[in-house]
């Protein structure tokens, strides 16, 4: 199936590698949708910042519902979220190897979690009567 966006005629398909970026350039946000996840890795590694809030908005709510499961309140979750994803762009060039791009976010969400429940920060602790 083909499309017209802008001048440029693509196929709808889920998009496997990297086109080149004079084609990324007239791409609409929502056509990011046709990425795989390692495709929008690679775009945003380039610098593509569109790319990855596309993997954001594909892993948001699967983090938030695990943060807000473990943590039982709306603003940790919410602020775990934010450090999970914020970990995640400042480590984008760690993406790779032995995990996929979805797992990865996911691990991100995991530490962003367990550094709220951290005895450190006062609020939360993951052992109860830990010592005693």
């Amino acid at each position: 199936m083909s499309s017209r966006s802008r001048g440029v005629t693509f196929e709808i398909q889920e998009r496997e590698s990297i086109p080149s970026a004079g084609y990324v350039s007239v791409l609409h946000p929502t056509e990011y949708r046709l990425f795989s996840d390692q495709a929008l890795v690679d775009l945003t590694r380039a610098g593509n910042n569109t790319a990855f809030d596309e993997l954001v908005e594909r892993y948001c709510t699967c983090i938030y519902g695990f943060a807000l499961s473990v943590l039982k309140n709306e603003d940790d979750a919410g602020d775990a979220l934010c450090r999970a994803f914020l970990a995640a762009r400042n480590d984008i060039h760690s993406v790779g190897g032995q995990c996929s791009p979805g797992t990865w976010l996911y691990l991100h969400g995991l530490r962003a979690v367990f550094q709220t429940l951290s005895p450190a920060r006062g609020r939360y602790s993951i052992v109860d009567g830990a010592g005693d």
